[in-house]
């Protein structure tokens, strides 16, 4: 098979694989809310058209090709400010109502800029893997250092720890009758952040112990998941405001009592940290979003435990 037949062949593959997350995303069955699977969407449809055109024409320079991508998008959502009758009966249908929309929303805009930037921010990646890493994963699978220095990883941990005793002293500072109770309905009580933020750094202990906590997507999705989930959250330094928690996370309906409840986040984080620490390599195989720099699995709980702290009644944040 010639280069460019190949190219051809994994673009395709590549499309077909967000095709399959984004109906995954459409038909609710990832844990995510309305409002974030809706952007997810979207822009998983950008970055599926983006695989399409670079099928086509794989010649085609890389910020070419987004550009096409970008002007399809524009031109499809701004098609729905049209209505007749016969097209109107084609949008109805399911098929065409993932290919034509349905409803102008200017919002969309910036989900498909975000499909397709991440398309080519994941190629642009794939493109850049050189021959140094390679040796360099070799070096760290042969070698017996105990630990090996990763820049800005004390830096993170540094920031994680300053985190996570932040939002400790506010949790202390709850006077006992609001320990179970939420903060609005439909909402968790200060009792479950706490159990919740226990369970996602035991969960994350054991993605760095190399365990698979809970279910995980397929493996050729996980690129797509941290390019257009994991590193927007990273950029920004924050999560969205309707993200949902996955289901290993989520905490019982009746938190236990503030002591046990504080004593056991507190130790799950000490095991985290020392796990991160001690690491022997600089990335982690996370089960979600695929091979993961442990400094970038550290910001995440870091932001985490930041935006609950956030989420704890104002008289004790």
């Amino acid at each position: 098979m010639s280069p460019e037949l190949r190219a051809r062949a994994a673009y395709a593959a590549v499309a077909i694989a967000t095709i399959v997350a984004g109906l995954a995303v459409h038909l609710g069955g990832l844990p995510l809310s309305p409002a974030v699977r809706d952007v997810a969407g979207d822009a998983l449809w950008a970055a599926m058209l983006t695989w399409w055109i670079s099928a086509l024409v794989p010649r085609m320079a890389l910020g070419a090709r987004a550009a096409v991508a970008l002007a399809v998008c524009v031109a499809v959502e701004a098609s729905q400010l049209y209505h007749a009758p016969a097209l109107d009966a084609v949008r109805a249908t399911g098929l065409g109502h993932l290919v034509l929309g349905s409803g102008f929303d200017p919002r969309d805009f910036a989900a498909y800029a975000l499909g397709v930037l991440g398309a080519a921010a994941l190629e642009r990646a794939w493109r850049g893997r050189t021959t140094a890493a390679r040796c360099l994963t070799r070096h760290l699978r042969t070698t017996s250092h105990p630990t090996i220095a990763m820049p800005d990883l004390q830096t993170a941990l540094q920031a994680n720890h300053e985190a996570v005793q932040a939002f400790l002293a506010s949790a202390r500072a709850l006077p006992p009758d609001r320990w179970d109770r939420p903060r609005a309905e439909g909402k968790w009580s200060p009792g479950q952040i706490v159990e919740h933020l226990a369970l996602a750094y035991e969960t994350g202990g054991e993605v760095l112990h190399g365990r698979s906590p809970g279910k995980a997507p397929p493996r050729f999705l996980r690129p797509l998941i941290r390019t257009l989930l994991l590193k927007p959250v990273l950029w920004l330094g924050r999560f969205p405001t309707a993200s949902k928690a996955p289901s290993v996370m989520r905490p019982g309906t009746s938190p236990g009592p503030a002591p046990v409840l504080l004593d056991r986040f507190e130790t799950a984080v000490a095991a985290f940290e020392s796990a991160a620490r001690n690491l022997r390599s600089p990335t982690v195989d996370h089960p979600a979003f695929g091979r993961l720099p442990v400094v970038d699995l550290v910001r995440l709980q870091e932001i985490h435990t930041r935006h609950h702290h956030l989420q704890l009644p104002y008289d004790a944040a």
